[in-house]
């Protein structure tokens, strides 16, 4: 562990280096996002803990941290990745674009870690992507602090708004699909059932079955799948164990004739409804039965007291999606020190 202290006013600036070490202020980072509202699930410390505790080969976790009379208010995890000729850092949680955070418990206390998070970076020869991340004051401050030259993408996530009486997008295509679909099965004598479960039991005795589909999508659609590296499998798996073991995992699967045919894994995350991902099977193409699913998902989400919106959790293009009204602007911050 190398750990390094500095005083910002009143705040206490920690950086703190290694696995072992990052993973002992688990505990506080995660009452720390439970404190700051709106943290999304992919910003919690069970999602980032997948990447902190088992970190990949190569890899080094780290910590800049601001204390308050010993209580933790400000964090933002991070990992070096030394395989290759230059140190290239992300934001713990980042992978597939998920959204990362600067978690700071009041404004002024993210402009003080904006700036610990620059001076970090700005320490050591590097690479740096931070983000995808919301635009706030830890944010603003940690951009004024970096040199010129830094790239700045701007990331739209799509998302549903659920307010009575709000469309929520479905277009003339999509709702056709979804009629032809039903038609079909009737015709055909298929037989569907919508099953949903947060059970910790069920869930984890179906990843290896939502893994393989998961990965024959992706290679039948020509893309590369995070889960044929067997690092990305077993982060994969550690994310969706610990959510599980939280009881905000939810697996939402649609059976034909008794035969799994497509599932999407969702986040209970409070008012809203966050989209992990999901698949369907090949041999149902005829049935659309991803779109199916998704669009019970979305009814269901609609038609909650609980739930005000739904999240696709990462930029997706609009004609991939079964809806949207609406977006969730974040930012991708990319340079080189």
């Amino acid at each position: 562990m190398d750990t390094v202290r500095l005083q910002a006013g009143q705040l206490e600036v920690t950086t703190i280096r290694g696995a072992e070490a990052v993973a002992a202020e688990g505990a506080a980072i995660r009452a720390l996002a439970d404190a700051v509202p709106g943290t999304p699930v992919t910003s919690r410390w069970p999602w980032i803990a997948a990447s902190i505790i088992k970190p990949a080969p190569g890899t080094e976790p780290w910590l800049v941290a601001l204390h308050s009379d010993d209580e933790l208010v400000g964090a933002a995890v991070l990992l070096d990745d030394r395989t290759g000729s230059v140190r290239r850092t992300t934001l713990a949680g980042t992978a597939e674009e998920h959204r990362g955070g600067l978690l700071a418990l009041t404004p002024e206390v993210g402009a003080h870690l904006g700036a610990a998070v620059a001076d970090a970076l700005l320490s050591e020869l590097r690479e740096f992507t931070i983000g995808p991340v919301p635009n706030c004051p830890a944010v603003s401050a940690l951009l004024s602090c970096l040199p010129v030259g830094i790239v700045i993408d701007e990331v739209a996530v799509p998302v549903v708004h659920a307010a009575t009486g709000l469309p929520v997008g479905i277009s003339h295509g999509v709702a056709r699909t979804l009629r032809k679909a039903r038609n079909r099965m009737v015709a055909d004598g298929v037989r569907p059932e919508i099953t949903v479960t947060t059970d910790r039991g069920e869930i984890t005795a179906m990843l290896p079955l939502l893994e393989s589909i998961s990965r024959d999508r992706d290679i039948a659609a020509g893309r590369v799948s995070p889960l044929d590296d067997p690092s990305g499998r077993r982060l994969w798996q550690r994310r969706m164990i610990a959510l599980a073991g939280e009881g905000v995992l939810q697996l939402a699967a649609l059976w034909l004739n008794g035969e799994l045919a497509a599932f999407v894994l969702g986040v209970d995350d409070g008012a809203v409804y966050r989209v992990l991902g999901g698949r369907y099977v090949a041999r149902w193409a005829r049935y659309a039965p991803g779109r199916v699913l998704e669009a019970a998902v979305l009814d269901r989400v609609v038609e909650s007291e609980q739930h005000v919106l739904l999240d696709w959790m990462v930029d997706v293009a609009s004609e991939t999606l079964i809806a949207r009204n609406g977006v969730d602007p974040l930012l991708v911050i990319r340079g080189r020190t």
